[in-house]
């Protein structure tokens, strides 16, 4: 895959396969490609050469909401709820096709729609409660602390159902009581069956939950293998540290 903007080279002939049931983490220096590469897999931007796959079929044309519908979900590096909206409501708008979003069964069926809401609701919890957020349900998004945000919204990436969770820098900014959660939850994810691809700079986070590290540089994959492998490889400590630091 490839893709530049204005001259500028993101993805450079990027090529990889992620395993069902596997976490892969996804590294590199600032501007290495690795927002582009999940932007270009959750189709918000298009690669000008090359194209993706899932579970068989083609998804380098189709829109976000397509993509999603399939099974992938997304995180971002830039939180994004809905601040002035409920906990609980920010868990209800994920998952897909409920029946109170058609003007139909909203007008000739109510019972249906609000036992579908009920459902609806009683999913939410349950997935609040995977993420430790069950008692914050009522409260305003707005009101919850950056770590707190972090589980609100793979709450919701895990409320659409999805198989493959991109997850761009889960554990950023977050203090250690809520980073060991989140790896331990992402963990659990992986033993059910979840396929996980991750962003993250911190390379102890990286080694403690990847089975397999893929590491870019300027767009191009340098290295990919499992995290003790990758640490050792002479090009992935140039690439963070700088030629002359690497060689001291």
């Amino acid at each position: 895959m490839r893709k530049e903007f204005g001259g500028i080279v993101a993805l450079d002939a990027l090529s990889f396969t992620l395993e069902k049931g596997t976490i892969t983490g996804l590294i590199g220096p600032n501007g290495a490609g690795k927002t582009t590469a999940f932007n270009v897999l959750t189709g918000f931007c298009r690669p000008d050469e090359g194209s993706a796959h899932f579970n068989g079929t083609g998804i380098t044309d189709l829109p976000p909401f397509k993509i999603a519908r399939l099974g992938i979900g997304r995180t971002f590096q830039n939180i994004r709820i809905f601040p002035q909206i409920t906990v609980l409501e920010n868990l209800m708008l994920a998952p897909r096709g409920q029946k109170g979003e058609n003007i139909l069964p909203a007008l000739f069926r109510p019972q249906q729609v609000e036992t579908d809401e009920k459902r609806a609701g009683e999913e939410a919890s349950r997935h609040l409660e995977t993420v430790g957020l069950v008692d914050k349900k009522d409260e305003l998004a707005e009101n919850l602390s950056h770590g707190q945000r972090k589980l609100l919204e793979l709450a919701r990436a895990l409320a659409t159902g999805s198989q493959l969770l991109l997850l761009d820098e889960p554990t950023a900014g977050v203090f250690p009581e809520t980073r060991n959660k989140i790896l331990d939850l992402l963990q659990a994810l992986r033993k059910a069956g979840k396929t996980i691809l991750f962003i993250e700079h911190d390379m102890n986070v990286v080694t403690r939950i990847s089975d397999t590290v893929i590491v870019l540089n300027y767009g191009r994959k340098i290295a990919e293998g499992p995290p003790e492998k990758i640490k050792s490889n002479k090009e992935v400590v140039e690439a963070y540290l700088g030629r002359s630091n690497a060689t001291t």
